[in-house]
């Protein structure tokens, strides 16, 4: 993404608040049933594609591969427009 949209320091910032974000909220609410289904949305729970290697079960229901990779996807996309608008705005 620090490529493509030329403003580095942004998504490494980026990147550091989504897993401090991840760790501190997100993993304990989605052991809720409750509030799982809202967190099978987030990017944090889905970007660690070895959940699914050799039989595991994810932690959160309904949720599989292609699923995590569609999530993953849109909120690469998401991110990308964002930094792209960012960094336009700043010429």
């Amino acid at each position: 993404m620090g490529t493509i949209n030329n403003n580095t320091a942004m998504n490494i910032i980026l990147i550091i608040i989504i897993y401090i974000i991840s760790i501190s909220l997100i993993s304990e609410w989605s052991k809720v049933e409750e509030i799982g289904t809202i967190a099978k949305y987030f990017v944090t729970n889905n970007w660690d594609f070895s959940t699914y290697l050799f039989g595991k079960a994810p932690v959160i229901e309904n949720v599989s591969l292609p699923f995590s990779i569609v999530v993953y996807m849109v909120y690469e996309c998401l991110f990308l427009f964002w930094g792209m608008k960012l960094s336009y705005k700043d010429i």
